[in-house]
C-alpha cells in the first residue's frame, strides 16, 4: 500500500511539474554562512519545486554575484527512504577585493587604494574602505557599508561617507581648457528601500520604495585659470563657484523597478529608478529629479545587448549639484567635464561579446556609442549635444568577484573632433557597482 502511495506522487509530480521535498541539503560552503543562505533561499519544508521554480533559485543564486556556479537539483535522502531532499551546489568566489587601480578618462586619471568585501561575514553584506585621487588634488577617503538584498532580496539599506578633494579641467563652450576648478566636500548618504508588494511569499521583488538622505558640506570653490588661454578671472557661463562654506540636505523619495539576472559578466533584464525631492540649503528648498535606466539582453549565447540612460535637473546653483559629462564615467571620447550643467541627459550603447572563455581568464569585446548633452537650461542642454563611438576589450578573471581590466577608445561623431582612450577596471556602466 505504501509503495502504491508513493508511486501515486510520483506519478502526480510528472503530471504537473512539481517535486515534493522534505528538506534542503547544501553543498560546497566554505565561506558562506549556511544560515544566511538557509534564509535567502527561502522556502519553508515541506515544499512543493517546479522545475521553473528551481531554474529561478539558482538565477537568484547567481545573480548576488558571490558564486561562481550554481547547481539546484532534487535529489534522494539518503536519511529517510522515499523522501527528497533540494540539494544547492556551489562554489564560492573570492570577495574580499584589495582595491589598486587606476581609471583614466578625458584628462583626468584617477587613483584608488582600498579594500572591500561584497560578502563579509558570509551574509552579503558589503563593507568597503578607500582613498581616491583625482589628478594632483589632495587624497581624499570613503567609508560605506551596506544589505543590498536583505531578507531574501526584499530591503536595501546602505551608508556612505564621503571626503572628496578633486580638481579638474574648466573646459568653455568652445572646447577649450581655459583653467581648472578645485572643490572640497564631505558627503553622507542613507538609502533604504522596501518591497512594494507585501506578499510574504513573493520571491521576486522587483518593485521597491523608499529613499535617501543626503547631506553635504561644501568648502568655498576655486578657479584658476590658465593665462595662456584666457584673461578672465572667473570660470566659464553657467559653473557656480561656491564663495563661502555651504550646508544642503536631499531629501529624496525614490522608486526602483529591478528584474535583472546577473551570469557573471553578462547582465539580462531591466532596472529603472527615480529619486526626486528638495535640496534644502541656507533656509531655501531648491529641486532635484533624475531618472536613469539600465537595460541588458543575452542573446545568441555570447552576446549582451547594454544599455544606460541618465536623465537628471536640478534648480541648485551649486558644483556638487552640476553634471559633468566626459570620458571618466559618462561619454567616452570627450574630455572629462567637456560638457556641464544642472539640466543633463546621457546614454550609453553596448554591444558586447564573450570571445573567449578560459578557465582563468574571459575575454569581452565591445562596440559602443555615446551621447549626451548638458547646460544651465534644456534649451541649452540640447545645443551642447555630442556623441562618440568606439570599441573596446574586457579582460575578466571569473574566480573573483569583480577583477576586471577594460580599455576603450573613442573617437567624436559631432562637435570637435577629439577622440581619446579610457581605462578602468570593470564595466564603464554597470548597475551594482560596491559603490
Amino acid at each position: 500500500m505504501a509503495l502504491c502511495l508513493v508511486q501515486a506522487a510520483h506519478a502526480q509530480d510528472s503530471v504537473h511539474g512539481t517535486k515534493h521535498v522534505s528538506g534542503l541539503k547544501l553543498v560546497g560552503l566554505s565561506r558562506t554562512d549556511p544560515k544566511w543562505l538557509e534564509g535567502y533561499i527561502d522556502y519553508r519544508f515541506p515544499a512543493d519545486v517546479s522545475e521553473q521554480e528551481l531554474i529561478d533559485l539558482r538565477s537568484r543564486l547567481v545573480t548576488t554575484s558571490v558564486f561562481t556556479s550554481v547547481q539546484v537539483s532534487v535529489v534522494p535522502d539518503p536519511q529517510a527512504a522515499g523522501q527528497q531532499l533540494l540539494q544547492v551546489e556551489v562554489h564560492e568566489r573570492w570577495t574580499m577585493i584589495p582595491v589598486v587601480r587606476g581609471a583614466y578618462g578625458g584628462g583626468t586619471p584617477l587613483k584608488v587604494l582600498g579594500l572591500y568585501d561584497i560578502h563579509a561575514l558570509g551574509r552579503l553584506l558589503t563593507l568597503g574602505a578607500e582613498t581616491r585621487q583625482y589628478g594632483n588634488a589632495p587624497p581624499g577617503f570613503i567609508l560605506y557599508g551596506r544589505d543590498p538584498r536583505g531578507d531574501s532580496d526584499r530591503y536595501y539599506l546602505g551608508g556612505e561617507v564621503w571626503r572628496e578633494f578633486r580638481r579638474r579641467q574648466a573646459i568653455d563652450r568652445g572646447g577649450t581648457v581655459v583653467g581648472a576648478l578645485s572643490t572640497n566636500m564631505t558627503l553622507s548618504r542613507l538609502r533604504l528601500l522596501v518591497p512594494l508588494s507585501t506578499d510574504e511569499r513573493e520571491r521576486a521583488h522587483h518593485w521597491k520604495v523608499g529613499g535617501e538622505v543626503e547631506t553635504v558640506q561644501e568648502a568655498p570653490s576655486v578657479f584658476d585659470p590658465d593665462v595662456t588661454k584666457t584673461t578672465s578671472r572667473v570660470p566659464p557661463a553657467g559653473i557656480a563657484l561656491n564663495t563661502a562654506r555651504r550646508f544642503s540636505v536631499k531629501l529624496l523619495p525614490s522608486l526602483l523597478f529591478d528584474s535583472i539576472a546577473v551570469d557573471h559578466i553578462e547582465y539580462d533584464g531591466l532596472r529603472t529608478k527615480l529619486r526626486l525631492g528638495p535640496i534644502i540649503s541656507s533656509g531655501h528648498a531648491y529641486s532635484f529629479v533624475e531618472g536613469e535606466a539600465d537595460y541588458y539582453r543575452i542573446f545568441g549565447g555570447s552576446w549582451n545587448l547594454a544599455i544606460r540612460a541618465v536623465v537628471g535637473q536640478s534648480s541648485f546653483a551649486s558644483l556638487q549639484s552640476e553634471y559633468f559629462l566626459g570620458g571618466l564615467d559618462t561619454i567616452r571620447g570627450l574630455p572629462d567635464g567637456a560638457i556641464f550643467g544642472t539640466h543633463a541627459a546621457f546614454s550609453n550603447f553596448e554591444l558586447r561579446y564573450i570571445a573567449l572563455k578560459a578557465q582563468h581568464l574571459w575575454l569581452q569585446t565591445a562596440a559602443f556609442v555615446d551621447a549626451g548633452g548638458a547646460g544651465p537650461n534644456w534649451s541649452d542642454g540640447r545645443d551642447s549635444a555630442r556623441s562618440t563611438a568606439g570599441v573596446g576589450l574586457r579582460f575578466a578573471v571569473p574566480q573573483v568577484y569583480r577583477l576586471m581590466l577594460r580599455v576603450d577608445y573613442a573617437w567624436s561623431l559631432t562637435g570637435p573632433h577629439r577622440q581619446g582612450l579610457t581605462a578602468g577596471i570593470n564595466q564603464f556602466f554597470d548597475p551594482y557597482t560596491p559603490l
